[in-house]
C-alpha cells in the first residue's frame, strides 16, 4: 500500500465517499462544508471540509458542531493522522494512525494496521461501500474499548472519571453532556461550592452548609447510561463520600430503572431542553439552601 499524495486525486476520492453512502435526505452539494446524514445511522453526521487546501471530514452527532473524530486527510503544513491508502488491487482505504486532537489515544482492539512511511495505520474502511459509515463508527467504538459501535460515546463500565494527569480528550466527551453539566452548574448558584475530588473528577461536587452533593448527569436515560451512573457513584463515593448522590438525565425514565436507582439510595432530577437552556425538576427540593 502506499499513501495518496495527490490533492485533487483526494478530492476525487472524497467526493465517491459523499456519493456512495446512503443519505437520509438529498445532502448539499458536495463542496466546503457539506454536510450528510447516512441513512444507516441518522443520529450521525459527516461534514465534509474540501476547499483548494483542505480536505477530509468530521465525524459529528446530528445538529452538533463538536468533532467526534477528525479525518483530515490534507491541510497546509504538519501531518495529518488520516489518510487515503492505495492497493494493488485498486481500492482505497481509509486510514487512521490514532492519533486526535494531539492526544494518542488507546489503540482500536482486534483491528488490522500496516506500516507506511513510516508510521502504523488502522485500517478503516475500504472507500465506496455501503458499509463505509458502519465501519467509521465501528473504528470509533473500538479506538475507545467501546462495548457497542452503536452507543458510541459510552463506556463498557463504570467510568473512573478523569484524572489531572490525564484529562478527557475532546472525542471522549459527549457533545450534548458539556452544555447540561453547565447550566446545572449555574443554576446551583454560587451558594455551592466547588469541592475538589481526591483522584477522580465526577460531573459537579459541591458542599454548602457542610453538606456534600455528588451529580452525575447523562443526556439519555437508556439502560446502559443509567447502568453506568450507578456504577460511577459506586466509584465515586468512596473518594468524594457524599451526603446525597443525584442523577441527572431527560425526564420519563423507565419505571423499573428507576426502582433500581431508588434501591440504590440515587435521587433523580429529570432535565427538560427549553429555548434558553435546560429545566431542572425536582432540583429546588433537594438544594434548599440555593434558594433565595
Amino acid at each position: 500500500m502506499q499513501i495518496i499524495s495527490d490533492f485533487g486525486q483526494k478530492r476525487k476520492i472524497l467526493k465517491q465517499l459523499f456519493e456512495s453512502i446512503p443519505f437520509v435526505e438529498r445532502p448539499s452539494t458536495f463542496g466546503d462544508r457539506a454536510i450528510l446524514v447516512p441513512r444507516t445511522h441518522p443520529s450521525y453526521q459527516i461534514r465534509f471540509w474540501t476547499s483548494k487546501r483542505y480536505a477530509g471530514f468530521w465525524l459529528q452527532e446530528k445538529g452538533s458542531e463538536v468533532a467526534v473524530l477528525e479525518f483530515i486527510v490534507a491541510r497546509p503544513g504538519g501531518k495529518q493522522a488520516a489518510a487515503f491508502l492505495g492497493g494493488e488491487n485498486g481500492r482505497v482505504w481509509l486510514a487512521h494512525t490514532g492519533r486526535v486532537h494531539r492526544n494518542r489515544q488507546p489503540g482500536p482492539r482486534s483491528r488490522q494496521t500496516v506500516k507506511v512511511g513510516g508510521l502504523n495505520y488502522f485500517l478503516v474502511s475500504v472507500i465506496g461501500t455501503r458499509a463505509f459509515f458502519g465501519n467509521l463508527l465501528n473504528f470509533h467504538a473500538s479506538r475507545q474499548h467501546l462495548s457497542d459501535p452503536s452507543n458510541a460515546g459510552k463506556h463498557a463500565g463504570p467510568d473512573p472519571g478523569a484524572s489531572k494527569k490525564h484529562p478527557r480528550d475532546a472525542s471522549d466527551v459527549d457533545p450534548k453532556h458539556s452544555p447540561i453539566v453547565k447550566a446545572l452548574r449555574k443554576k446551583l448558584g454560587a451558594k455551592w461550592t466547588d469541592r475538589a475530588a481526591q483522584k477522580v473528577r465526577p460531573d459537579i461536587f459541591v458542599e454548602s452548609n457542610d453538606r456534600k452533593l455528588l451529580f452525575e448527569v447523562k443526556p439519555d436515560r437508556k439502560p446502559i447510561s443509567v447502568c453506568t451512573a450507578i456504577g460511577q457513584f459506586s466509584y465515586y463515593s468512596h473518594f468524594c463520600k457524599p451526603d446525597r448522590k443525584v442523577l441527572v438525565l431527560p425526564l420519563g425514565i423507565d419505571k423499573q430503572l428507576g426502582d433500581v436507582v431508588e434501591a440504590e439510595e440515587i435521587t433523580i432530577v429529570s432535565f427538560t431542553k427549553t429555548r434558553t437552556g435546560y429545566d431542572f425538576n425536582g432540583l429546588d427540593e433537594i438544594t434548599p439552601s440555593n434558594k433565595g
